[in-house]
């Protein structure tokens, strides 16, 4: 039994072990969490408390021990699969990750698949002597994160689990380590090794401008607003607003009005 400032905490083994306790305050570990136990000579109680007053704050955290990091060839194996998968059927898809002494590996479960979810299962026997390690899974054309589907998937399965993103175009990864359901997210370089940087000369960049198209306003007005480029139907503020505008019938009209004719005195003014 551990005591803190004369207050004892026992981890509970057994009812009538708390009921042994003769102490006025006593506090008990149990399996949904803590309880108080007060003795005096009126009553005898065990409530439950949410935590131990004076003790040290704890806070949670996962860090990665120093094991080999996945190889990037898995990855792109994994990222091949992935587009395939999309290509066939415009959808998400996974793959499990698997790890013994000769390293990782991949497993691909048996799995149904949609454009914003999938369902898998998993035989062992598949890969038996082998540690279930983790997860990959595509987002197929969105971007990566770890949904709330994700999260309640991942909350029983200790692992890497890696989301990888827009399959059809420029990848996003998404990178976290899940322990008893809590979530660390960690740089996909700390998980990854040998991820090719690719490099280019700055003296490319140097002889690249940006190109500026300059139209003479008083032309504006015979632009046809048929053109999408001049944004009929889907008008921003852009660099004709200062004397140009597009009017209730879509063209575009000049802000200056026009003066008007001076009307004769009305019949009625003067009256």
């Amino acid at each position: 039994m551990t005591v803190i400032k004369d207050i004892p905490i026992l981890i509970a083994k057994s009812m009538e072990e708390i009921e042994a306790i003769q102490e006025p305050y006593a506090y008990i570990i149990g399996k949904d969490g803590f309880y108080i136990k007060k003795t005096n000579k009126f009553f005898k109680s065990l409530a439950k408390i949410e935590s131990i007053p004076n003790m040290l704050e704890v806070k949670e955290y996962c860090i990665l021990n120093e094991i080999d990091r996945l190889p990037y060839e898995i990855v792109q194996k994994t990222i091949v699969f992935f587009k395939r998968i999309f290509a066939k059927y415009k959808s998400e898809a996974v793959v499990l990750l698997l790890h013994d002494a000769s390293g990782w590996d991949l497993y691909v479960p048996t799995q149904s698949v949609g454009a914003a979810s999938l369902s898998y299962t998993v035989n062992a026997e598949d890969f038996k002597g082998k540690t279930l390690a983790g997860s990959i899974h595509s987002h197929a054309d969105f971007g990566a994160f770890h949904s709330g589907g994700d999260s309640d998937d991942e909350m029983n399965f200790d692992g890497i689990h890696i989301t990888i993103g827009n399959v059809n175009s420029s990848l996003s990864f998404s990178c976290s380590i899940v322990v008893n359901g809590f979530r660390q997210m960690v740089d996909i370089n700390d998980v990854i090794k040998d991820i090719p940087e690719v490099k280019i000369d700055d003296a490319w960049i140097s002889r690249v401008n940006e190109f500026k198209e300059t139209i003479p306003k008083e032309a504006l007005p015979l632009l046809s607003p048929l053109q999408p480029e001049y944004g009929y139907g889907n008008y921003n503020k852009s660099w004709y607003d200062e004397d140009y505008e597009v009017g209730p019938n879509g063209n575009v009209e000049s802000k200056k009005k026009k003066k008007k004719k001076k009307k004769g005195p009305s019949a009625w003014e003067g009256r």
